[in-house]
Protein backbone atom coordinates (compact mmCIF):
# COMPACT_ATOMS: atom_id res chain seq x y z
CA UNK A 1 0.00 0.00 0.00
CA UNK A 2 1.31 3.44 -0.95
CA UNK A 3 1.90 5.60 2.08
CA UNK A 4 0.17 8.98 2.26
CA UNK A 5 2.78 11.74 2.24
CA UNK A 6 1.97 14.51 4.75
CA UNK A 7 4.05 17.68 4.97
CA UNK A 8 3.64 19.77 8.11
CA UNK A 9 4.49 23.47 7.79
CA UNK A 10 4.90 25.42 11.03
CA UNK A 11 6.19 28.88 11.98
CA UNK A 12 8.69 27.83 14.62
CA UNK A 13 9.35 24.84 16.86
CA UNK A 14 9.89 26.20 20.35
CA UNK A 15 8.11 24.87 23.42
CA UNK A 16 4.63 26.22 22.63
CA UNK A 17 1.39 24.27 22.61
CA UNK A 18 1.11 23.89 18.83
CA UNK A 19 4.69 22.72 18.55
CA UNK A 20 4.26 20.17 21.31
CA UNK A 21 1.05 18.89 19.73
CA UNK A 22 2.87 18.42 16.41
CA UNK A 23 5.63 16.50 18.21
CA UNK A 24 3.09 14.23 19.94
CA UNK A 25 1.23 13.67 16.67
CA UNK A 26 4.37 12.72 14.74
CA UNK A 27 5.64 10.45 17.50
CA UNK A 28 2.49 8.32 17.34
CA UNK A 29 1.33 8.41 13.73
CA UNK A 30 1.21 5.09 11.89
CA UNK A 31 4.37 5.08 9.79
CA UNK A 32 3.14 2.14 7.74
CA UNK A 33 0.33 4.33 6.41
CA UNK A 34 1.81 7.84 6.57
CA UNK A 35 5.10 9.37 5.50
CA UNK A 36 5.69 12.58 7.45
CA UNK A 37 7.91 15.59 6.75
CA UNK A 38 8.25 18.90 8.58
CA UNK A 39 9.09 22.35 7.23
CA UNK A 40 9.89 25.04 9.80
CA UNK A 41 9.73 28.63 8.63
CA UNK A 42 12.19 29.73 11.32
CA UNK A 43 15.04 27.86 13.10
CA UNK A 44 14.04 24.45 14.36
CA UNK A 45 14.21 25.09 18.11
CA UNK A 46 14.06 22.39 20.80
CA UNK A 47 10.93 20.70 19.44
CA UNK A 48 12.51 20.54 15.98
CA UNK A 49 15.48 18.72 17.46
CA UNK A 50 13.15 16.24 19.15
CA UNK A 51 11.29 15.64 15.89
CA UNK A 52 14.60 14.99 14.11
CA UNK A 53 15.46 12.51 16.86
CA UNK A 54 12.38 10.54 15.78
CA UNK A 55 14.12 10.02 12.44
CA UNK A 56 11.83 12.41 10.59
CA UNK A 57 13.18 15.00 8.13
CA UNK A 58 12.94 18.67 9.13
CA UNK A 59 13.59 21.36 6.52
CA UNK A 60 14.43 24.91 7.66
CA UNK A 61 13.43 27.91 5.54
CA UNK A 62 15.55 30.34 7.55
CA UNK A 63 13.05 33.14 8.12
CA UNK A 64 13.36 35.57 11.05
CA UNK A 65 10.46 36.52 13.32
CA UNK A 66 8.44 39.44 11.94
CA UNK A 67 10.53 39.70 8.76
CA UNK A 68 8.95 38.35 5.55
CA UNK A 69 11.52 36.72 3.29
CA UNK A 70 10.90 36.28 -0.46
CA UNK A 71 13.93 33.98 -0.57
CA UNK A 72 12.48 31.70 2.13
CA UNK A 73 9.09 31.72 0.40
CA UNK A 74 10.61 30.65 -2.92
CA UNK A 75 12.49 27.92 -1.07
CA UNK A 76 9.16 26.73 0.33
CA UNK A 77 7.58 26.62 -3.15
CA UNK A 78 10.57 24.67 -4.54
CA UNK A 79 10.41 22.20 -1.64
CA UNK A 80 6.69 21.60 -2.09
CA UNK A 81 7.08 21.15 -5.84
CA UNK A 82 9.82 18.60 -5.24
CA UNK A 83 8.03 16.75 -2.41
CA UNK A 84 4.52 16.82 -3.92
CA UNK A 85 2.75 15.82 -0.69
CA UNK A 86 -0.67 14.22 -0.73
CA UNK A 87 -1.60 16.54 2.16
CA UNK A 88 -0.11 19.86 3.23
CA UNK A 89 -0.96 20.47 6.90
CA UNK A 90 -0.10 23.97 8.16
CA UNK A 91 0.10 25.03 11.80
CA UNK A 92 -0.62 28.56 13.08
CA UNK A 93 -1.55 31.68 11.20
CA UNK A 94 1.71 32.63 9.46
CA UNK A 95 2.27 29.07 8.26
CA UNK A 96 -1.38 28.92 7.17
CA UNK A 97 -0.82 31.96 4.97
CA UNK A 98 2.53 30.76 3.58
CA UNK A 99 1.13 27.29 2.99
CA UNK A 100 -1.93 28.61 1.16
CA UNK A 101 0.12 30.77 -1.21
CA UNK A 102 3.10 28.43 -1.54
CA UNK A 103 0.91 25.37 -1.89
CA UNK A 104 -1.15 27.04 -4.64
CA UNK A 105 2.01 27.90 -6.60
CA UNK A 106 3.37 24.37 -6.09
CA UNK A 107 0.16 22.76 -7.29
CA UNK A 108 -0.74 21.12 -3.97
CA UNK A 109 -4.37 20.01 -4.06
CA UNK A 110 -5.08 19.12 -0.44
CA UNK A 111 -4.40 21.90 2.06
CA UNK A 112 -5.42 21.67 5.72
CA UNK A 113 -5.11 24.61 8.08
CA UNK A 114 -4.69 24.17 11.81
CA UNK A 115 -5.97 27.07 13.92
CA UNK A 116 -4.68 27.62 17.45
CA UNK A 117 -7.05 30.00 19.25
CA UNK A 118 -4.38 32.07 20.98
CA UNK A 119 -3.30 33.96 17.86
CA UNK A 120 -6.50 35.18 16.28
CA UNK A 121 -7.26 38.46 18.07
CA UNK A 122 -5.76 41.10 15.82
CA UNK A 123 -5.46 43.63 18.63
CA UNK A 124 -3.37 41.26 20.72
CA UNK A 125 -0.60 40.26 18.30
CA UNK A 126 2.09 41.85 16.16
CA UNK A 127 1.18 43.99 13.16
CA UNK A 128 2.55 41.32 10.80
CA UNK A 129 0.48 38.57 12.42
CA UNK A 130 -2.62 40.80 12.41
CA UNK A 131 -2.10 41.36 8.67
CA UNK A 132 -1.68 37.60 8.14
CA UNK A 133 -4.98 36.99 9.96
CA UNK A 134 -6.81 39.42 7.69
CA UNK A 135 -5.33 37.87 4.55
CA UNK A 136 -6.09 34.35 5.79
CA UNK A 137 -9.72 35.36 6.27
CA UNK A 138 -9.87 36.19 2.56
CA UNK A 139 -8.20 32.89 1.64
CA UNK A 140 -10.12 30.73 4.09
CA UNK A 141 -12.14 29.02 1.34
CA UNK A 142 -8.93 27.58 -0.13
CA UNK A 143 -8.20 24.82 2.43
CA UNK A 144 -10.11 21.55 2.10
CA UNK A 145 -10.43 21.54 5.89
CA UNK A 146 -9.83 24.08 8.65
CA UNK A 147 -9.03 22.38 11.94
CA UNK A 148 -9.28 24.06 15.32
CA UNK A 149 -8.20 22.63 18.65
CA UNK A 150 -11.02 24.48 20.42
CA UNK A 151 -14.45 26.02 20.11
CA UNK A 152 -12.84 29.30 21.20
CA UNK A 153 -10.52 29.13 18.20
CA UNK A 154 -13.41 28.47 15.83
CA UNK A 155 -15.33 31.44 17.23
CA UNK A 156 -12.23 33.62 16.85
CA UNK A 157 -11.96 32.59 13.20
CA UNK A 158 -15.56 33.45 12.51
CA UNK A 159 -15.26 36.80 14.26
CA UNK A 160 -12.33 37.63 11.96
CA UNK A 161 -14.30 36.82 8.83
CA UNK A 162 -13.06 33.30 8.10
CA UNK A 163 -15.36 31.19 5.96
CA UNK A 164 -14.39 27.56 5.52
CA UNK A 165 -15.81 24.79 3.38
CA UNK A 166 -15.40 22.45 6.31
CA UNK A 167 -14.69 23.20 9.98
CA UNK A 168 -13.49 20.44 12.29
CA UNK A 169 -12.51 20.54 15.94
CA UNK A 170 -9.83 18.14 17.11
CA UNK A 171 -8.78 18.88 20.70
CA UNK A 172 -5.30 18.53 22.07
CA UNK A 173 -4.23 15.09 23.23
CA UNK A 174 -2.11 13.99 26.19
CA UNK A 175 0.35 11.16 26.67
CA UNK A 176 -0.82 9.50 29.86
CA UNK A 177 2.46 7.61 30.10
CA UNK A 178 4.16 10.99 30.58
CA UNK A 179 1.51 12.96 32.48
CA UNK A 180 0.09 10.90 35.31
CA UNK A 181 -0.15 11.06 39.10
CA UNK A 182 3.27 10.57 40.69
CA UNK A 183 3.26 9.63 44.36
CA UNK A 184 6.93 10.53 44.76
CA UNK A 185 6.66 14.01 43.25
CA UNK A 186 5.04 15.65 46.26
CA UNK A 187 7.91 14.76 48.56
CA UNK A 188 10.75 15.35 46.09
CA UNK A 189 9.53 18.79 44.95
CA UNK A 190 8.99 19.95 48.52
CA UNK A 191 12.46 18.75 49.44
CA UNK A 192 13.86 20.72 46.48
CA UNK A 193 12.02 23.85 47.64
CA UNK A 194 12.89 23.25 51.31
CA UNK A 195 9.24 22.86 52.35
CA UNK A 196 7.71 20.44 54.80
CA UNK A 197 5.80 17.57 53.23
CA UNK A 198 2.36 18.88 54.21
CA UNK A 199 2.85 22.40 52.83
CA UNK A 200 -0.06 23.18 50.43
CA UNK A 201 1.28 24.10 47.00
CA UNK A 202 -0.61 26.10 44.33
CA UNK A 203 0.97 26.46 40.91
CA UNK A 204 0.81 28.06 37.49
CA UNK A 205 2.77 27.12 34.36
CA UNK A 206 3.17 29.36 31.32
CA UNK A 207 5.47 32.03 29.89
CA UNK A 208 5.39 35.54 31.31
CA UNK A 209 2.98 37.37 29.00
CA UNK A 210 0.21 39.94 29.63
CA UNK A 211 -2.49 37.59 28.32
CA UNK A 212 -1.51 34.96 30.91
CA UNK A 213 -2.24 37.57 33.62
CA UNK A 214 0.29 36.43 36.18
CA UNK A 215 -0.51 39.65 38.05
CA UNK A 216 -3.89 38.23 39.06
CA UNK A 217 -2.22 35.03 40.25
CA UNK A 218 0.26 36.97 42.40
CA UNK A 219 -2.39 39.31 43.83
CA UNK A 220 -4.56 36.31 44.71
CA UNK A 221 -1.54 34.63 46.29
CA UNK A 222 -0.99 37.71 48.48
CA UNK A 223 -4.60 37.45 49.64
CA UNK A 224 -4.34 33.72 50.22
CA UNK A 225 -1.13 34.12 52.17
CA UNK A 226 -2.92 36.46 54.59
CA UNK A 227 -5.50 33.73 55.25
CA UNK A 228 -3.16 30.74 55.13
CA UNK A 229 0.50 31.62 55.74
CA UNK A 230 1.39 27.95 55.30
CA UNK A 231 0.42 27.92 51.59
CA UNK A 232 3.23 28.15 49.03
CA UNK A 233 3.05 29.25 45.40
CA UNK A 234 4.92 27.89 42.39
CA UNK A 235 5.35 29.75 39.08
CA UNK A 236 7.02 28.00 36.15
CA UNK A 237 7.77 29.26 32.66
CA UNK A 238 9.86 31.59 30.56
CA UNK A 239 10.38 34.90 32.39
CA UNK A 240 9.10 33.61 35.73
CA UNK A 241 12.40 33.88 37.55
CA UNK A 242 13.69 35.72 40.63
CA UNK A 243 15.11 38.30 38.20
CA UNK A 244 11.59 39.38 37.23
CA UNK A 245 11.39 42.63 39.15
CA UNK A 246 7.81 43.31 38.05
CA UNK A 247 6.58 40.10 39.69
CA UNK A 248 8.60 40.59 42.85
CA UNK A 249 7.25 44.11 43.31
CA UNK A 250 3.68 42.80 43.07
CA UNK A 251 4.23 40.40 45.95
CA UNK A 252 6.40 41.94 48.67
CA UNK A 253 4.97 39.78 51.47
CA UNK A 254 5.33 36.59 49.47
CA UNK A 255 8.93 37.41 48.61
CA UNK A 256 9.76 38.41 52.18
CA UNK A 257 8.37 35.15 53.57
CA UNK A 258 9.83 32.92 50.80
CA UNK A 259 6.32 31.79 49.93
CA UNK A 260 6.72 32.41 46.19
CA UNK A 261 8.93 30.08 44.15
CA UNK A 262 9.87 31.37 40.68
CA UNK A 263 11.43 28.45 38.80
CA UNK A 264 11.63 29.76 35.23
CA UNK A 265 11.86 27.25 32.38
CA UNK A 266 11.84 23.64 33.57
CA UNK A 267 11.95 20.29 31.82
CA UNK A 268 10.28 18.26 34.56
CA UNK A 269 6.75 19.64 34.18
CA UNK A 270 4.98 16.31 34.88
CA UNK A 271 6.84 16.04 38.20
CA UNK A 272 6.07 19.64 39.18
CA UNK A 273 2.39 19.34 38.27
CA UNK A 274 2.03 16.10 40.23
CA UNK A 275 3.39 17.86 43.32
CA UNK A 276 0.63 20.50 43.32
CA UNK A 277 -2.50 20.57 45.44
CA UNK A 278 -4.16 23.03 43.04
CA UNK A 279 -3.29 24.21 39.52
CA UNK A 280 -4.45 27.59 38.15
CA UNK A 281 -4.75 29.26 34.78
CA UNK A 282 -5.42 33.00 35.02
CA UNK A 283 -5.49 33.95 31.31
CA UNK A 284 -7.97 36.65 30.30
CA UNK A 285 -7.95 35.75 26.61
CA UNK A 286 -5.79 34.35 23.86
CA UNK A 287 -6.25 30.70 24.78
CA UNK A 288 -7.74 27.93 22.68
CA UNK A 289 -7.30 24.55 24.31
CA UNK A 290 -4.67 25.22 27.00
CA UNK A 291 -2.33 22.21 27.03
CA UNK A 292 -1.24 22.80 30.58
CA UNK A 293 -4.78 22.41 31.91
CA UNK A 294 -5.08 18.96 30.35
CA UNK A 295 -1.61 18.08 31.64
CA UNK A 296 -2.49 19.10 35.19
CA UNK A 297 -5.74 17.15 35.01
CA UNK A 298 -3.87 14.10 33.72
CA UNK A 299 -1.65 14.37 36.81
CA UNK A 300 -4.76 14.18 38.99
CA UNK A 301 -4.68 17.82 40.10
CA UNK A 302 -7.89 19.88 40.48
CA UNK A 303 -7.77 23.12 38.49
CA UNK A 304 -9.04 26.66 38.97
CA UNK A 305 -9.34 28.43 35.61
CA UNK A 306 -10.82 31.70 34.42
CA UNK A 307 -13.95 32.02 32.35
CA UNK A 308 -11.96 33.68 29.55
CA UNK A 309 -9.25 31.02 29.16
CA UNK A 310 -10.49 29.57 25.88
CA UNK A 311 -12.14 26.17 26.27
CA UNK A 312 -10.63 25.64 29.74
CA UNK A 313 -13.98 26.05 31.59
CA UNK A 314 -15.56 23.27 29.53
CA UNK A 315 -12.46 21.08 29.75
CA UNK A 316 -12.34 21.36 33.54
CA UNK A 317 -16.11 21.13 34.00
CA UNK A 318 -17.12 19.86 37.42
CA UNK A 319 -13.63 18.52 38.19
CA UNK A 320 -12.47 22.00 39.26
CA UNK A 321 -13.63 25.60 39.64
CA UNK A 322 -14.18 28.39 37.11
CA UNK A 323 -13.75 32.00 38.26
CA UNK A 324 -14.12 35.39 36.55
CA UNK A 325 -10.97 36.68 34.85
CA UNK A 326 -8.99 39.49 36.49
CA UNK A 327 -10.61 38.87 39.88
CA UNK A 328 -7.89 38.06 42.45
CA UNK A 329 -10.43 37.86 45.28
CA UNK A 330 -12.50 35.25 43.42
CA UNK A 331 -9.38 33.27 42.58
CA UNK A 332 -8.16 33.28 46.19
CA UNK A 333 -11.65 32.24 47.38
CA UNK A 334 -11.63 29.27 44.97
CA UNK A 335 -8.20 28.20 46.24
CA UNK A 336 -9.38 28.51 49.83
CA UNK A 337 -12.46 26.43 49.05
CA UNK A 338 -10.36 23.60 47.59
CA UNK A 339 -7.73 23.64 50.32
CA UNK A 340 -10.28 23.63 53.15
CA UNK A 341 -12.34 20.73 51.80
CA UNK A 342 -11.43 17.25 53.12
CA UNK A 343 -8.35 15.88 51.37
CA UNK A 344 -10.40 12.90 50.21
CA UNK A 345 -12.83 15.23 48.42
CA UNK A 346 -10.01 17.15 46.76
CA UNK A 347 -8.40 13.87 45.67
CA UNK A 348 -11.75 12.76 44.25
CA UNK A 349 -11.79 15.88 42.07
CA UNK A 350 -8.29 15.03 40.89
CA UNK A 351 -9.32 11.47 40.05
CA UNK A 352 -12.33 12.81 38.13
CA UNK A 353 -10.03 15.16 36.18
CA UNK A 354 -7.71 12.29 35.26
CA UNK A 355 -10.66 10.14 34.20
CA UNK A 356 -11.98 12.92 31.96
CA UNK A 357 -8.63 13.28 30.19
CA UNK A 358 -8.35 9.50 29.82
CA UNK A 359 -11.80 9.25 28.26
CA UNK A 360 -11.77 12.28 25.98
CA UNK A 361 -8.23 13.54 25.39
CA UNK A 362 -5.78 10.63 25.20
CA UNK A 363 -3.11 11.24 22.57
CA UNK A 364 -3.79 7.88 20.92
CA UNK A 365 -7.42 8.81 20.23
CA UNK A 366 -6.52 12.30 19.00
CA UNK A 367 -3.85 10.96 16.61
CA UNK A 368 -6.45 8.62 15.10
CA UNK A 369 -8.66 11.64 14.39
CA UNK A 370 -5.84 13.43 12.57
CA UNK A 371 -5.10 10.29 10.57
CA UNK A 372 -8.76 10.01 9.62
CA UNK A 373 -8.73 13.58 8.30
CA UNK A 374 -5.61 12.92 6.23
CA UNK A 375 -7.05 9.68 4.83
CA UNK A 376 -10.33 11.29 3.86
CA UNK A 377 -9.15 14.77 2.88
CA UNK A 378 -10.07 14.02 -0.73
CA UNK A 379 -13.69 13.08 0.02
CA UNK A 380 -16.82 14.70 1.40
CA UNK A 381 -17.24 12.09 4.11
CA UNK A 382 -15.00 13.17 6.99
CA UNK A 383 -16.74 12.05 10.13
CA UNK A 384 -14.78 13.86 12.83
CA UNK A 385 -17.31 15.54 15.18
CA UNK A 386 -17.26 19.32 15.60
Amino acid sequence: MKRIKVVHLIDYMGLGGAEMMLLKLLSQMDRDRFESFVISMMPAGPVGERIMSLGLPVHILGMRAGKPSPTAFLKLVRLLRFMQPDVLQTWMVNANLAGALGGRLAGIQNLIWNIRGSELKTGECSRMTALAIRICARLSKWPAVVLSNSHAGLRACESNGYYSKRWLIIPNGFDLDVFHPDGNARKSVREELDLHNEAPLIGIVGRFHPMKDHATFVKAAERMHSLRPDVRFLMVGEGLTPHNRELREMAPRLVASNALHLLGVRHDIPRLLSALDVFSLTSHGGEGFPNVVGEAMACGVPCVVTNMAGDAPQIVGDTGIVVPAKRPAALAAAWHRLLTMPSSARKALGHAALDKVSRHYSIAAIVRLYEQVYLQSFSDEIRVPV
